[in-house]
């Protein structure tokens, strides 16, 4: 988005802003200008009234978005975007912009709107994934709680191992020490998914990425 105007803000949810060239300036609370520059994101927090508008000269460009959920305000507080005036500089933009073309891939989007939404959220935990990395909250782990804690285990659990023929719910409750029933609860609690549906999910992603490199046959990629 190339902003010619001043934009008044004040909404109930997260909106997170990618400044990707050029530079202009915001005001949080009627606090006075401050300038933003390219390689830059900034936050708006729920019921924030912020304004900012273009440099005339130079004016930026810029992708936003707008989230909320408990979970992205964990991630906005491990990010410490508050101990950096709600302004942090990305080092890594280039990979910013690969996520952000990814969420615009037409051959990649779900038909199904849950899993569309479960894809997008991925890469929303992906481009944070990027930003907590350069700015971590040393305390930041510690306000996960012990549910999502588990939860993060088990994701990299089965991020490491969908591909396997063999993956069940069962042989990931097993290796936790949880009953199958408990640990699809506690799953579907924290990621509003179910784990059956994450992995299944995780496979078709996959077989859509195989499928564009047309290095294998249909039967391959099945398998």
């Amino acid at each position: 988005s190339k902003n010619k105007g001043t934009i008044n803000l004040k909404k109930s949810c997260y909106v997170l802003h990618f400044v990707l060239s050029g530079k202009g300036y915001i005001s949080f609370n009627n606090s006075g200008d401050i300038e933003i520059g390219e390689n830059t994101c900034f936050l708006i927090e729920p019921n924030c009234a912020a304004s900012y508008y273009p440099d005339h000269d130079d004016p930026w460009s810029y992708f936003w978005i707008e989230m909320n959920g408990e979970m992205v305000t964990k991630l906005c507080y491990a990010a410490s975007f508050k101990e950096h005036n709600m302004m942090l500089e990305i080092n890594n933009m280039h990979a910013i912009r690969g996520i952000i073309n990814r969420m615009f891939d037409e051959e990649a989007i779900c038909p199904n709107q849950n899993g569309e939404t479960l894809r997008i959220s991925g890469l929303i935990y992906e481009l944070f994934s990027l930003i907590i990395s350069e700015h971590q909250r040393m305390d930041s782990i510690r306000q996960l709680s012990k549910k999502e804690e588990q939860v993060k285990l088990i994701i990299e659990c089965i991020n490491s191992n969908f591909t396997s023929p063999g993956l069940s719910v069962k042989k990931i409750a097993d290796q936790f020490f949880f009953n199958p029933s408990y640990l699809t609860r506690m799953f579907k609690e924290t990621t509003g998914v179910a784990p059956t549906k994450y992995i299944n999910l995780l496979r078709m992603r996959r077989a859509v990425e195989l499928l564009k490199m047309k290095n294998f046959s249909i039967s391959q990629i099945a398998y």
